[in-house]
């Protein structure tokens, strides 16, 4: 399987070459005369261009004063909220956003660049009316927390995700780094929030909820080795580690709502760039007076170089992504969003590979997903908004497993097809003296189309038997049904929030009706401090690769994961944000093994493909995990940055035999650490730590392993030893150049610049007839160059 052999080469292969891209050639339309527009201003400066919004309505926010900071430069937005800040010198900025009745919220990290202007969007809170009278510190847009999940929420700006260290442009990987979500795989994506299953986060992209946004995308999760969304397509990214409002249904664990910026409105900009893995495009600009459009696509072509860096697995790739946003009236924006990619890969095991711990054989792996859709938002009167969405994906897994001692006979085959079709509306309403009320309701079909064979069956890792076992001929379409409701009240009492709601959800498969009550409660004695403490009770369907595959699960109940949170937050500068949170999670109605009683499907780890899990469950599993957070940020505003993140957590799940044992995803301290500087508008230095404990180890049978020649984990030690610690460290400079009034990057990123060997999990060489370690990446050089016109 994909999942357990080489993630490794995909991942090294990829992040080393495809972030290597000049672009050939840039070729821009006319631009209609404008005083405010970029190319009328000085080469030395740039023009801010954006809107000003009511975070909980989405109405336009007029007569707001844009102040740039550190500058007397200034603009006021109109009636639709628009606003154009001219003259903004080249660099990093920030600008301050100041409305009576709005708590003062700064935006930071905004990139300006002589050649286009700088697309924002702030959203300000409405103030408390209790703080008139105290000094009122502005807010940090990126630390405002929404009245109804006010903790376990942290934003990333374009920025941000563009320049950390380590993550390849990659925002799963940024958001490793934030508290609780686990790091120490480096051929892996996968956000494992509070010890949570990957296949317990959601993602959604401008509204539209995305199964999987990663290549080599396994079924039953949401990780990946590489993600396939371009990153100069995001406008900012909110993740909630936990304690999710109820907009949010069917999962457990976080969410990562993802933000797309929209095209160019004052212009066409076509980029063109091409490197030693591939070559891409991203084109924007207006559709008449009213629309703009935004496109994306990439193309490794790394069989032209493996030769040359012995390649022997080439990984192929190819991802678009498209927006068209329209605006028929005042009241109406319009979304359409699409986004999908192939990939395939091949590998090759020979009996004189001793490296190559697999049997003598072959593996093919073909893959491509998509998703699509449409949102409607309208303002309804002068207090409220309604947004329609109606969304589709696919998800195709063709896996063809050989191995010689079968002959031409495949061991394992798997051609699958997994469909989501999703049809939401949400609606916020501000009631005056009464509350802001939320309302929603969505419609879900899931259907997989599988045709699996297992022939000769599995030699089953979890059993010590000589009989393999769980043979396999599947050819069946199936599908689910969820529905789903919510209400929920937002009020303020002085300097009390509360928020109280309640979501309903429908699961046709197990024909199972489920309510999710959530409350949060907020005080804030002061403008820069809050104390805030959050409830909820959260419900998700099994993956239907297992419900549906396996009969026997087809009545398996939907898992139940409740969430406390205790959080305090500090603002004591607008840039600066301290916070300690406290969280409690308890699972209930888990999948678990039938005839494996030690076995969870929560702990099986990442390392486990889902070949190896069709077999029956059973609904007895249950789990906790509770922990302690410490963040601490300092947005860029002047010359520096960083943010530092301490986790200390116990992640616990039992079985059908009753004995409690640490999660496949523990690591009871988790340590990470982002620092950088600036030196002038040219030069940039950051660096990334990160610190992880061993991850759960179940050893192997090593009597049977040796006499069977085979992985066999013994069941009796399940997660009873860990991996070694995981170090390291990253390294990232930054240069840019200012050309023909553009600005020209390049980076050098240094990734485990120590050459620490981390490992991963121990694995059994059939060739050598001995356990292994599975090493990660050693040092890694990226060398990348991006030239934005």
């Amino acid at each position: 399987m994909l999942l357990v052999r080489d993630a490794l080469v995909i991942t090294a292969a990829m992040g080393l070459l495809a972030h290597v891209s000049p672009p050939l050639l840039h070729a821009q339309g006319a631009r209609p005369a404008a005083p405010a527009t970029a190319a009328s201003q000085p080469a030395r400066t740039g023009t801010i261009q954006g809107r000003v919004l009511d975070r909980e309505t989405q109405q336009p926010v007029s007569e707001a004063q844009v102040q740039l900071v550190g500058s007397t430069a200034g603009a006021l937005s109109d009636s639709e909220g628009r606003f154009t800040l001219a003259g903004a010198p080249v660099g990093t900025q920030a600008i301050r956003v100041l409305r009576i009745g709005y708590r003062p919220t700064t935006v930071s990290d905004l990139l300006i660049n002589p050649g286009r202007p700088t697309q924002v969007e702030v959203q300000l809170e409405t103030a408390a009316a209790t703080l008139a009278a105290t000094r009122v510190v502005a807010g940090n847009a990126s630390f405002v927390a929404p009245r109804n999940a006010p903790a376990s929420r942290i934003t990333m700006s374009y920025e941000e995700i563009r320049r950390a260290p380590g993550a390849i442009g990659d925002v799963s990987r940024l958001v490793q780094a934030m508290p609780g979500v686990l790091t120490g795989n480096d051929t892996r994506n996968d956000i494992i929030s509070r010890g949570g299953s990957p296949m317990e986060n959601l993602f959604l992209v401008d509204g539209l909820e995305v199964p999987n946004l990663n290549h080599f995308a396994g079924q039953g999760s949401t990780g990946g080795p590489i993600g396939m969304l371009n990153n100069e397509l995001v406008r900012d990214v909110a993740f909630f580690a936990g304690a999710f409002g109820p907009r949010y249904g069917n999962r457990l664990s976080s969410v990562l709502d993802i933000s797309l910026r929209e095209g160019s409105t004052d212009g066409r900009r076509t980029e063109f760039d091409m490197s030693n893995a591939g070559a891409g495009i991203v084109t924007e600009g207006p559709l008449g007076s009213r629309a703009n459009y935004l496109l994306s696509g990439r193309q490794s072509y790394l069989d032209l170089v493996a030769p040359l860096i012995g390649l022997t697995a080439v990984p192929y790739t190819t991802n678009f992504q498209a927006k068209v946003t329209w605006r028929p009236g005042a009241r109406d924006v319009v979304k359409l969003v699409g986004l999908g990619g192939f990939d395939r890969i091949d590998f090759k095991s020979t009996t004189e590979d001793a490296d190559d711990p697999d049997p003598p054989g072959t593996t093919r792996f073909r893959g491509d997903r998509w998703t699509g859709g449409a949102s409607w938002q309208r303002l309804l009167g002068a207090r409220g908004v309604g947004t329609l969405v109606a969304s589709a994906s696919t998800n195709g897994n063709d896996v063809r497993v050989r191995e010689e001692f079968f002959g031409a006979t495949p061991v394992f085959a798997n051609d699958a097809r997994e469909n989501e079709y999703t049809l939401r509306y949400d609606a916020t309403f501000n009631v005056p003296g009464f509350a802001d009320v939320n309302v929603g309701a969505s419609a879900k079909r899931l259907t997989i189309n599988s045709e699996i064979s297992s022939p000769f069956g599995v030699n089953n890792p979890f059993s010590a038997s000589r009989v393999r076992v769980d043979t396999l001929a599947v050819d069946r379409a199936d599908g689910v049904n969820i529905a789903g409701a919510y209400l929920e009240l937002v009020r303020s009492f002085g300097a009390v929030d509360v928020a109280a709601s309640v979501r309903g959800d429908r699961f046709a498969q197990s024909n199972a009706s489920r309510l999710g009550p959530r409350a949060a409660i907020t005080w804030r004695p002061a403008s820069a401090f809050s104390v805030s403490g959050t409830w909820g009770r959260y419900h998700q369907q099994v993956p239907i690769v297992y419900t549906v595959n396996v009969p026997a699960n087809a009545a398996l109940s939907p898992m139940q994961a409740d969430h406390s949170v205790l959080a305090a937050r500090w603002t004591p500068r607008d840039n600066v944000l301290f916070s300690v949170e406290a969280f409690d999670r308890q699972y209930r109605d888990y999948p678990v093994a039938r005839d494996y009683a030690q076995l969870s499907l929560a702990n099986t780890g990442d390392q486990i493909g889902v070949q190896e899990l069709l077999f029956p469950m059973t609904s007895d599993g249950t789990g906790r995990s509770r922990g302690l957070e410490f963040f601490a940020q300092q947005k860029f505003t002047g010359s520096t940055y960083g943010q530092v993140s301490y986790t200390r957590s116990q992640v616990e799940h039992r079985a059908r035999d009753g004995q409690w044992r640490p999660g496949g995803y523990d690591a009871p301290n988790l340590f990470t650490a982002i620092l950088g500087a600036k030196r002038g508008t040219k030069w940039e230095f950051s660096t990334r730590g990160s610190y992880s404990s061993g991850r759960p180890l179940t050893p192997l049978n090593a009597t049977a392993a040796s006499e069977q020649n085979r992985l066999v984990y013994d069941l009796q030690r399940f997660n009873g030893n860990r991996t070694p610690a995981y170090v390291r460290l990253d390294v990232r400079i930054d240069r840019r150049f200012l050309v023909r009034g553009s600005w020209l990057s390049t980076y050098l990123d240094l990734q485990n610049i120590t050459n620490r060997d981390n490992r991963s999990v121990q694995q059994w060489n059939s060739k050598t007839r001995a356990v292994e370690w599975r090493e990660q990446i050693a040092f890694f050089p990226v060398i990348g160059i991006n030239w934005k016109f």
